[in-house]
């Protein structure tokens, strides 16, 4: 047997159990999700059932998704998780913060694994991101790099802006205190002065513009929860009138029309979730898989929306940038 053949023959040997072992059974997961399930999936919810693919587990041949949506209501999540929770599954997939709560709340039995939650620890998830124990565990999508990172780039487009409103929807207000925590202390070193306030629902959020706009701030960051996500519309209109810089935590806000945004890749999160997913169907223990942070990140930039403000974005920003949008 000549070198190449031998190392076709390992692969092959390495390879062969795996898929064999998820060729035996049909594995049963529950997926629940905040917002409305698309179709075709979101780039998300694809990355993780593709991802599930690779390692082995096909929807049709031996993979069965039992999906919830709350339908971007946050007090419907228990219903749902409860759902799922009375079904014979094998993990539980909670795609954010609100979802593992939820899912964790309904069952202490069956694992849970969370795609993105911005403080898991704080949230009494896990126990720590190292030894989660339990039946939780997941990725986190919060890190200082990201609180950081996106008031120096706020900083590098807008120099001599001193005035940072933060803002996000209420229900994240538990869920959010770190990246709160981690902004404050940045802006603070930073020298700007930070003006924070919760949104509780979408006439909340017309309200504060109203009200903002006799003290217009120098720039307003939108954190990453999916409330604020789903009032990207709002947030536009009213950032363009007053020719507000919004800089969001999630780039679908940017797409619609908002400046600049920071943040993990969601995408390499939900396709990190569904290795956690194939280990606790290959026998893995949820509580002995340490909580992964985001070491991926997107950045994404609106030339349109700069063009408008006046505003010149520099060269070095677009040169990291990954999603430029005309």
């Amino acid at each position: 047997m000549n070198r190449r053949s031998a190392l076709q023959f390992a692969g092959a040997t390495l390879v062969a159990p795996r898929l064999a072992l998820a060729q035996t059974r049909t594995a049963r997961i529950g997926y629940l999700v905040q917002s409305p399930l698309l179709d075709p999936p979101s780039a998300e919810r694809a990355a993780f059932i593709n991802e599930l693919d690779k390692l082995g587990w096909t929807v049709g041949r031996n993979l069965l998704i039992e999906y919830r949506s709350a339908e971007n209501e946050p007090a419907f999540l228990e219903d749902q998780a409860k759902d799922l929770a009375g079904m014979n599954l094998d993990v539980i997939v909670a795609a954010g913060g609100t979802g593992a709560g939820a899912a964790k709340m309904a069952t202490s039995r069956i694992p849970i694994v969370f795609t993105q939650h911005p403080d898991p620890v704080g949230a009494g998830l896990v126990r720590s991101l190292a030894q989660p124990g339990g039946n939780v565990t997941g990725v986190s999508y919060v890190s200082p790099e990201l609180a950081g990172k996106r008031l120096e780039l706020l900083h590098e487009i807008l120099p001599s802006a001193r005035r940072i409103a933060l803002i996000w929807a209420s229900y994240f207000d538990k869920l959010g205190a770190l990246e709160v925590k981690l902004t404050a202390s940045f802006a603070k070193r930073m020298g700007m002065n930070l003006q924070t306030q919760s949104i509780g629902s979408a006439e909340a959020l017309v309200a504060w513009f109203e009200q903002v706009g006799r003290r217009k701030p120098d720039a307003l960051v939108v954190l990453a929860d999916l409330k604020m996500v789903s009032y990207r519309d709002i947030l536009v209109e009213h950032g363009r009138r007053l020719k507000l810089p919004i800089f969001a935590g999630w780039p679908d806000v940017v797409r619609a029309g908002a400046l600049l945004s920071y943040s993990a890749s969601f995408a390499e999160l939900f396709r990190r979730s569904a290795h956690y997913v194939d280990k606790i169907l290959r026998g893995a223990k949820p509580g002995d898989l340490p909580v992964e942070q985001p070491t991926g990140f997107h950045l994404a930039v609106n030339l349109g929306t700069a063009r408008a403000l006046g505003l010149k974005v520099p060269h070095s920003i677009l040169l990291r940038a990954d999603e430029v949008i005309e």
